[in-house]
């Protein structure tokens, strides 16, 4: 049986082997990448001046790659929270994941809100978990004025007992701790699942 203190402690040590492998990939797409692609656009444009013809399609997909790459930067950036608030860091998160989930999303997000980059990073993991995991059709994110973070699939659930020891919920609930943050649940075999998160002492239960 896996320790909870030490599990607790290892979660600890891949939070802070994840930020720093986030911000490397960061620079490098931003320092890097990005320069190279602005070189690039420079060379091609500099051709387009001096007369050269059928070159616009190019620059037009380069533009495109340039927007990817930006909200790629932006997404892994351990920071992202406090780089442009919890409501577009949210937005951006679920741009990011729309390409990896067939089905439907809805979202309902307070630009007003504020919260914690552990609610980011909580909102983050249900998300991915519910797109591997749920079978859902739907996949809802709220995020309501006074900063309570929804996540809602209605898909297969499960038994909240069975799995527990699970690494999602386990580092659902090493944020929570770590922010403070009180997590509920509800799921029900076959019909779901949802979690609200909001700012009060942490525990991980039931509604």
């Amino acid at each position: 049986m896996v320790n909870p203190l030490r599990l607790s402690h290892l979660l600890a040590g891949f939070d802070t082997t994840t930020d720093r492998d986030h911000e490397r990939i960061s620079k490098v797409l931003h320092d890097e990448t990005g320069s190279l692609m602005t070189a690039v656009a420079l060379q091609l444009e500099l051709l387009r001046m001096d007369g050269v013809e059928g070159l616009q399609p190019a620059l037009d997909a380069l533009e495109q790659a340039f927007d990817s790459i930006r909200n790629l930067s932006r997404n892994v950036h351990p920071k992202i929270v406090e780089r442009i608030g919890l409501p577009a860091a949210l937005t951006t998160l679920v741009n990011s994941r729309e390409s990896h989930f067939a089905e439907t999303f809805q979202t309902n997000i307070d630009i007003n809100a504020t919260g914690s980059p552990e609610m980011y990073r909580i909102a983050e993991e249900l998300i991915d978990n519910a797109i591997r995991h749920s079978n859902a059709r739907t996949i809802e994110l709220r995020l309501t004025h006074a900063g309570e973070l929804i996540v809602r699939d209605n898909g297969q659930g499960f038994d909240p007992k069975a799995v527990t020891t699970g690494v999602g919920l386990l580092r659902v609930r090493f944020w929570g701790k770590k922010a403070s943050l009180r997590v509920r649940l509800r799921t029900t075999p076959e019909l779901g699942t949802m979690f609200r998160v909001d700012p009060a002492p942490c525990h991980l239960t039931s509604c």
